[in-house]
């Protein structure tokens, strides 16, 4: 995902704007990342970061209070960079690193651990103070991996990212939604900057563009080691662009850019609306493609649906050939996830039933097919020891994810509750009784700190939101502004 996780929140009004800028100011005093510190300062409950991550992006929670993690596993991350971001290794299995972190959804950090180490990381969501302890004893207490050693090329600016070496050709599963963009692919990796020069490949998220791009990479570099292959995403482009401006060396840049044989750049569309980016963009497409160089571009959308975009960038990007990928059908996702159970690291026993139970209640993206699949996995190499799963089990690990048939799991009656406590009548009551200024500032801090709890325990982060803000307020005297927020609380039925 392009998109940082606070950014996330924001669009699903998990947390508000004030909110997240609140927090960003601490982050810049006290340190640390922007969901640690929106945690920290109570702008965020902990318990529905959890929740959303785990129905939203198919994330695993795990408890690590319970887990020993063992040195050799440990010393997979460096200290610097697990306390940068929130992230400790818990397993590793075969090929396979375990991590927990606070942020299992970054590609940003997903892409930095896989420049530290040859696993293929596999991420579970961990609570903070859990991970903070880990951080501190665990690293601690491995004395020769105190001495941190950090890659000065992790996150640098003018640097490809590495190529997924996983992502070939013999992995992806052709189906009738993407047996032409598949050929197109092969074809290009066979004859690069020919005539499905660029090649344009777009579609929702999760659905393979970013298999394919690595596999024309890897596949080209197979064949002709001294190729120079250059993979990156827009977001990146656009960072180096930014610092290359700043430090002066845009014409440095150029060459890092310019002088490569193959250009592989995912998710396209961040540059619209960025006005010098796409200028530099076009300027590096024209050079290459007078070079006859390759250049193979992703997104989620068609060039004539940008908007915000120049007209001559587009024009460009239409030039070669542009095509799609359709979510798979019924066949082609029980073909994937078989494909992924004969990987010698999935060792887990799943039967035809539960496998077809997967393919037919998933079928938007490979990604989130995948994702309850690796969920599967990890729960049974983690707790069952590669046990059978069992279609019951399935379902139950699953509910939060999947959107059951007829044969699914019964719906659940929403539960009532009585409402404990009467904001309006108490909250008047009290102020009415009140003498002066400052105990109508006591009485309404009173108030807030009853109903914080309730609010946690609804996880109603709206509410929570409203709280911190009558806080804010309180601590400016603005008691016009806070009984306002006062009064909308009113309706809430805390």
């Amino acid at each position: 995902m392009a998109e940082r996780l606070s950014d996330i929140l924001q669009n699903e009004k998990i947390i508000s704007k004030e909110s997240f800028q609140r927090a960003r100011k601490e982050s810049n005093r006290q340190g640390g990342t922007d969901i640690a510190c929106l945690i920290n300062n109570d702008y965020l409950l902990e318990d529905i970061l959890v929740d959303f991550l785990e129905k939203k992006y198919n994330c695993v929670y795990f408890d690590l209070a319970k887990h020993k993690i063992e040195n050799d596993v440990i010393k997979q991350i460096p200290a610097n960079i697990a306390k940068k971001f929130f992230v400790v290794p818990i397993a590793k299995s075969n090929n396979v690193l375990a991590v927990s972190m606070l942020d299992p959804v970054s590609d940003e950090v997903i892409e930095n651990l896989k420049k530290i180490t040859d696993y293929s990381i596999l991420p579970f969501i961990s609570r903070k103070k859990d991970i903070e302890k880990v951080l501190y004893y665990r690293y601690v207490s491995v004395p020769e991996f105190i001495d941190d050693k950090m890659d000065e090329n992790i996150s640098s600016g003018g640097e490809g990212f590495p190529l997924i070496k996983k992502f070939v050709f013999d992995d992806f599963i052709i189906g009738s939604g993407n047996s032409f963009t598949y050929a197109v692919a092969v074809a290009v990796a066979k004859f690069p900057g020919g005539k499905y020069n660029p090649l344009f490949i777009y579609s929702h998220t999760g659905l393979g563009k970013t298999h394919l791009v690595n596999a024309i990479g890897n596949y080209l570099i197979e064949k002709n080691p001294s190729l120079k292959v250059f993979y990156i995403n827009a977001e990146r482009f656009v960072k180096d662009i930014v610092n290359a401006i700043k430090n002066n060396t845009v014409d440095e840049l150029h060459e890092i850019y310019r002088e490569n044989d193959i250009f592989l750049i995912d998710d396209i569309q961040f540059l619209i609306g960025k006005e010098r980016a796409q200028e530099e963009f076009f300027h590096t497409f024209n050079a290459l493609s007078q070079s006859n160089k390759q250049i193979i571009v992703t997104s989620d959308r068609p060039p004539g649906e940008f908007k915000n975009i120049e007209e001559r960038l587009k024009t460009r990007l239409s030039g070669g050939i542009i095509t799609d990928i359709q979510p798979p059908d019924l066949e082609t996702r029980v073909a994937i996830l078989k494909k992924k159970l004969s990987l010698k690291e999935n060792k887990i026993i799943l039967s035809d039933e539960v496998v077809f139970f997967l393919a037919q209640n998933i079928s938007n993206s490979v990604r989130e097919l995948e994702g309850a699949l690796n969920r599967l996995i990890a729960i049974s190499q983690l707790t069952l020891k590669g046990g059978e799963i069992t279609l019951v089990m399935a379902k139950e690990l699953l509910k939060d994810l999947l959107v059951f048939t007829e044969t699914g799991l019964p719906e659940k009656k929403p539960e009532t509750r009585k409402n404990d406590f009467q904001v309006a009548k108490i909250f008047k009551q009290k102020i009415k009784s009140a003498k002066n200024l400052q105990g109508i500032m006591n009485i309404i801090e009173e108030t807030v700190n009853f109903l914080v709890p309730k609010a946690v325990e609804k996880r109603n982060q709206q509410a929570l939101d409203m709280l911190n803000e009558v806080k804010k307020l309180l601590g400016e005297k603005n008691l016009q502004e806070a009984f306002k927020l006062i009064n909308k609380l009113q309706q809430m039925n805390l």
